[in-house]
């Protein structure tokens, strides 16, 4: 009567798709399966590019943020461009908080593709991971050598032009890095880099543009006479502005624009953001060349331009982290309700109730309160399954199992499969007039599905063995076995019938 292991589990339509008498299944089911978390190819360490922050498609939330984002950029320069040579004031304390957030942004998201680079093992993102590297370390140099923050010449070695030139290093070699990520891109979108080489290619694609950093510094710290002078002793730049260097800047910083539009198409999130990163960079540089000076009001918008450059991939990689998190989230839920659940009925499996069944009855001892529980067989099962085969067999386990859990109204009451066509209500709170209740209700609910079977009553009918403890159990498993011995009582004097077993108490 009590297999070890239920012996029908391919789930059919109930009764040729059709619900005996308007039944309906309330109960949850489980829509994740343990071969299919096995077999997606990101389980198997394939390369899913949908599943990360380099395939995931743009939805149209994103691409109406990153259009109203371009539209405040270009609103900003319109805006900007007259009064961008004016002075403004000079805030001392502008310059090291506004290099502090580039620092912390584009380090962060240095940070975030490198670890993505170490997980997808694209190549693409180890470059741009370097490409943001080298912007966080660039503006730190840049800083240090700034006359008047750290000293009143700068710190490093630098000269009164060594601070322009590392903004050039940075508004040329941020560009240079993104469109050299591009090309990584189109030339390995096929297949991630093998293990065995990514130590290699992280080192090249992050250390690279460090190296150009460090170059950079020794470069507008130690060459002056090399370098032409870009900036007057007022603190005016025009000479940036107007000669070759300013254009050239601005030049690759379009072609970078173009470039990351046209090869991502705004196919994917991180394309329309970078898109968006590079034509901050350029706005960036425009306003700071039509500034003039430093502390202009186009200086200052550069800046502000340039802090959004800084923050649009890092807002798109928490966001990228938050969604794999909520996914994460829900995938544990539908593992953990799968865990529990019976694979063929839905109702709770045998594991659950043995844990579940232990806690009852130790919060029955603590409490002093009553505690029921109802095991039901379904009567003449193997003759129905003989007369009409398993597939009809599963069906009726189905409609039985969703009857009976409808009897389980309380928020404390659950149901669960025992074993093969044996299922066990576990009724806290419940004393033995609540439990003959629930038992005739149950029995009563499985018959008036009127499903039909070769038994003298003509339809499935079921007995009941119910058992209640109205005070601590000497032992834990002493209610189970008296309502074991009670659905026998039941099955043997005739079947569809409820009858009562009481806890045997050994005398104190």
């Amino acid at each position: 009567m009590r297999p070890g292991k239920p012996t029908n589990r391919t789930a059919m339509p109930l009764f040729n798709g059709t619900t005996p008498r308007g039944l309906k299944r309330d109960f949850p089911r489980v829509s994740v399966t343990h071969h299919a978390l096995i077999d997606s190819p990101r389980h198997q360490g394939g390369g899913d590019r949908m599943d990360d922050v380099t395939g995931l498609r743009a939805s149209r939330r994103h691409q109406a943020l990153a259009a109203a984002v371009t539209l405040a950029l270009v609103a900003t320069v319109v805006c900007v461009v007259p009064i961008a040579s004016v002075s403004g004031p000079v805030i001392a304390a502008f310059l090291p908080l506004f290099a502090m957030a580039v620092l912390l942004t584009d380090g962060i998201t240095a940070y975030l593709l490198g670890s993505q680079f170490v997980i997808s093992r694209e190549p693409f993102l180890a470059s741009l991971s370097g490409a943001y590297a080298f912007t966080a370390i660039t503006v730190t140099l840049q800083l240090l050598m700034f006359p008047g923050v750290f000293s009143a010449q700068g710190l490093l070695g630098a000269s009164a032009q060594s601070a322009v030139w590392m903004w050039v290093f940075w508004h040329g070699g941020f560009p240079f890095l993104l469109l050299s990520s591009a090309c990584v891109r189109r030339q390995t979108r096929i297949d991630p880099i093998q293990p065995n080489r990514l130590r290699l290619v992280g080192l090249l694609c992050i250390g690279i543009p460090l190296l150009l950093a460090a170059g950079g510094a020794w470069l507008a710290a130690h060459c002056d006479q090399l370098l032409p002078p870009l900036i007057a002793a007022g603190g005016s730049y025009r000479t940036l502005s107007t000669g070759p260097i300013g254009p050239a800047i601005i030049a690759i910083n379009l072609v970078t624009v173009i470039a990351i539009c046209v090869s991502g198409r705004f196919q994917t999130t991180l394309d329309v953001w970078l898109a968006v990163a590079a034509l901050a960079n350029l706005v960036d540089a425009s306003l700071t060349l039509l500034g003039s000076a430093r502390y202009s009001i186009g200086w200052y918008a550069a800046r502000a331009a340039s802090v959004v450059a800084s923050t649009t991939v890092l807002s798109v990689l928490l966001w990228e982290i938050n969604r794999l998190y909520r996914g994460l989230q829900r995938a544990h839920a539908r593992l953990q309700e799968f865990s529990i659940r019976d694979g063929l009925t839905g109702v709770y499996n045998r594991r659950f109730f043995d844990e579940r069944y232990a806690r009852e009855i130790e919060r029955a001892k603590r409490t002093g309160r009553p505690l029921s529980v109802l095991m039901v067989d379904v009567d003449y099962f193997k003759l129905f399954n003989d007369t009409h085969g398993h597939q009809r067999g599963d069906e009726c386990l189905i409609a039985v199992a969703t009857a009976i859990s409808r009897q389980a109204a309380r928020p404390g009451d659950f149901v669960a499969r025992y074993g093969g066509e044996e299922f066990v209500l576990v009724l806290p709170d419940t004393d033995r007039a609540g439990a003959a209740t629930v038992s005739e209700r149950v029995r009563d609910a499985v018959s008036a599905l009127r499903i039909p079977t070769p038994t003298p009553s003509g339809i499935v009918t079921l007995s009941v063995g119910a058992s209640t403890i109205e005070r601590p159990p000497p032992a834990t498993d002493a209610l189970l076995r008296a309502a074991d011995t009670a659905l026998y009582m039941a099955k043997n004097s005739g079947r569809n019938r409820v009858c009562f077993s009481d806890v045997a108490v050994p005398a104190s």
